[in-house]
């Protein structure tokens, strides 16, 4: 057996046990929702200067990943993408002198990824590869639905600084008041096991849908290094998107 489908037994198995003793007489459905590396990545960046414009550089982002993904600039500026040979994408995007917040975005409906990173005007080039191992497995018991995130395998050499920081990204409101999230929420984060560290988080299904709560629930992991070209990275799952038409 790999150590894939083992990490996933072992999962599901502790899931499983929790339902027996804690939940017994109510149905159940446990769901493993991925259990891979990120699709998005490695993605390598070269800054260089544009020939006759001393002030205006150039970034070339060629990445690998689903061929639904799509680009940004600064979230809202879509770049053209072309697929090149080994099946890898390109897009290019001017950066001004002097401007340190340009942000990228790649976005992945199909496998619910996105990666953002942060790119300083400064001539050379960056490999980001979130090569972190991922396990989402989701159970419902009842009203009840829980996410338990596995992070693991999680070598950080491949990206400059390593991966420093994970965990969970909440987003509730009510209409456009932002709602505390222990109000809907359980989470418990940072657990360590045999498997991994551990991320849970439940709600009651029917009280968010009821109470016309938007909720938003991403997993991330994320590294900063100021003295670098990419002085910010973060890779993020989306987990979860209950959301109400406001008429």
């Amino acid at each position: 057996m790999s150590a894939t489908a083992m990490r996933i037994l072992q999962l599901c198995l502790s899931i499983c046990v929790v339902i027996l003793l804690c939940d017994r007489g109510k149905t159940s459905n446990t769901t493993t929702l991925r259990s891979r590396k990120p699709t998005i990545g490695p993605v390598f960046l070269t800054v260089s200067q544009i020939p006759n414009q001393p002030n205006v550089m150039q970034v070339l982002i060629r990445f690998a990943g689903p061929p639904d993904t799509l680009v940004y600039a600064d979230f809202n500026k879509y770049l053209n993408k072309v697929q090149v040979s080994g099946g890898d994408f390109v897009s290019v995007v001017d950066l001004e002198e002097g401007n340190d917040k340009l942000v990228l975005n790649l976005e992945s409906e199909a496998s619910s990824e996105r990666v953002i990173f942060r790119v300083r005007p400064v001539i050379g080039s960056y490999k980001i590869n979130p090569n972190c191992n991922v396990d989402v497995t989701s159970y419902n018991v009842g009203e009840i639905t829980t996410y338990t995130i596995v992070v693991s395998e999680c070598p950080g050499e491949e990206t400059e600084g390593g991966w420093k920081e994970w965990g969970l990204l909440d987003q509730l409101f009510k209409g456009v008041k932002q709602i505390p999230s222990e109000y809907y929420l359980t989470i418990k984060e940072n657990q360590q096991s045999t498997l991994g560290n551990v991320t849970t988080v439940s709600f009651n299904r029917s009280s968010v849908m009821d109470n016309n709560i938007d909720l938003n629930l991403y997993f991330y992991y994320s590294t900063d290094s100021q003295d670098t070209l990419v002085p910010y990275i973060e890779w993020v799952l989306f987990l979860e998107k209950i959301h109400f038409d406001v008429l």
